[in-house]
C-alpha cells in the first residue's frame, strides 16, 4: 500500500524512501520518505559545497560526511536545513498519513 503511493514520487529508478532495520528482543524497521534525493549543497560549488547525500544510516542518526572537510565545517543548521530538504514535508507527510489511514481501513 505504501508503494502505490510512493510511485509517484520516484527519482529515476530508485524509490523515494529509506528503511533501516535491527533486531533487540523483536525487530525494528523505520521508514523513510524522501521528497528528494540530494539537498542543494551537494551540487554547489566551492566553500558552500557539502558532500552529503543522507541515506538510511544517516537517516537514523549517524551522519557520514565523506570528506573530512565537510566534517569539519557542518553545523546543526546545515543538517536541519539538509534533512528538511530530503524528508517529507509536513504537508506531504500528512498526505501519506490520510493514504495510510484510509487504505488500512
Amino acid at each position: 500500500m505504501i508503494h502505490t503511493f510512493m510511485a509517484g514520487l520516484r527519482s529515476n529508478d530508485d524509490p523515494m524512501l529509506n528503511i533501516l532495520s535491527y533486531y533487540s528482543d523483536r525487530w525494528q524497521v523505520m521508514i523513510f520518505p524522501r521528497e528528494k534525493h540530494r539537498p542543494w549543497q551537494y551540487f554547489e560549488k566551492g566553500e558552500r559545497n557539502i558532500l552529503l547525500s543522507p541515506a538510511s544510516v544517516d537517516m537514523g542518526g549517524t551522519l557520514i560526511t565523506p570528506l573530512e572537510k565537510d566534517f569539519q565545517k557542518i553545523t546543526r543548521d546545515d543538517i536541519d536545513d539538509i534533512f528538511s530538504q530530503v524528508s517529507f514535508s509536513p504537508g506531504l507527510f500528512r498526505q501519506l498519513t490520510r493514504y495510510l489511514k484510509s487504505s488500512l481501513a
